[in-house]
């Protein structure tokens, strides 16, 4: 099962690097990390997919909360919640690309960003509720 786990961590050099070894030292690859500052510039928010087995993840997570730099876990995929997937995709227009960009929009609900002579940007947004 895929697990979305957020992750305080404090903004230390060297803490993401430690923090993601433990991961990899046990075999677990993280499909996603993002990182990100709080309104604490002392401490950076990580969010990060990992795959595996409900009790797997469990002791990963116990064994995260030993790491010294590490502040507060929380695991958001227990129990209720959505996923959301986002795409910005920037296409080059050839001279009847309006169409093309007509189409995507009507196809895939992509959402027009920003639209220039020569190119355009567009939103793809996917919702998954669990």
């Amino acid at each position: 099962m895929r697990h979305a786990i957020s992750v305080l961590l404090q903004n230390e050099v060297g803490a993401l690097t430690r923090m993601t070894g433990m991961f990899s030292s046990r075999g677990y690859n993280i499909d996603s990390l993002n990182v990100a500052p709080t309104q604490d510039e002392a401490i950076s928010r990580v969010t990060l997919v990992v795959s595996g087995s409900d009790a797997a993840i469990a002791q990963l997570n116990t064994q995260l909360a030993k790491l010294v730099d590490v502040v507060n876990i929380h695991d958001m995929t227990l129990g209720e919640h959505f996923e959301r997937e986002l795409a910005i995709v920037k296409i080059k227009l050839s001279p009847d690309g309006g169409d093309v960009v007509r189409r995507l929009q009507t196809d895939f609900g992509a959402e027009l960003l920003d639209d220039a002579r020569v190119s355009c940007t567009l939103q793809l947004l996917s919702l998954i509720h669990i």
